[in-house]
């Protein structure tokens, strides 16, 4: 069924679309191609995929989906940014869910591993689905993946780059580690 807003997407809503789980990876499948990289046979084989991040100047949102085929290289708005980061598409022993909301009030997408932060929807904010799977907690190779929120923007923003915006700055306020997640760049270049 249709959203009502002006993003095409399967979902109830005026955002990018709804995830009943996380959307497939769009690249090659699990098996190692001669002569790839070890690196990247090894993110296949954990079944891994890219968390893309997108920016939507207009109405000031930052959006992450693991399906690239909801914005592609971008539209309704919306900028591609690039690989955030690795995220499972799948549940894997150790991980959690990142759930992923929208507030079509304010214009902003909102991920939590903690459910019970705004449930089946709280504050304005509808729940749109799991987007991915990740770790509560600091695994081998994996990276935080820091949340920061702008009150005055009604913007939530994440990264694995703690230098992008420190202990917050341009009205961003950091609100910490919201979970552990795989870099890039052992896959895609720094």
């Amino acid at each position: 069924m249709p959203g009502p807003g002006p993003f095409p997407g399967p979902g109830p809503f005026p955002g990018p679309g709804p995830l009943p789980g996380p959307g497939p990876f769009p690249g090659p499948g699990p098996r190692p191609t001669p002569g790839e990289p070890e690196e990247f046979g090894e993110f296949r084989q954990r079944n891994l995929v890219p968390f893309y991040r997108y920016y939507n100047p207009t109405i000031t949102d930052h959006f992450y989906t693991t399906n690239f085929n909801e914005l592609g290289f971008g539209r309704s708005g919306y900028r591609f940014e690039g690989i955030a980061c690795l995220v499972f598409a799948r549940q894997r022993p150790g991980t959690t869910p990142l759930y992923r909301y929208w507030n079509p009030t304010i214009g902003d997408h909102f991920y939590t591993t903690n459910f019970n932060e705004l449930g089946s929807g709280a504050q304005g904010y509808q729940f749109e689905g799991i987007a991915c799977y990740v770790f509560p907690t600091q695994r081998p190779r994996t990276v935080p993946l820091y949340r920061y929120w702008n009150p005055t923007a009604g913007d939530h923003f994440y990264t694995t780059n703690f230098n992008e915006l420190g202990q917050g700055r341009g009205g961003y306020i950091f609100e910490g580690v919201q979970c552990y997640v795989y870099p890039t760049f052992p896959f895609f270049g720094r």
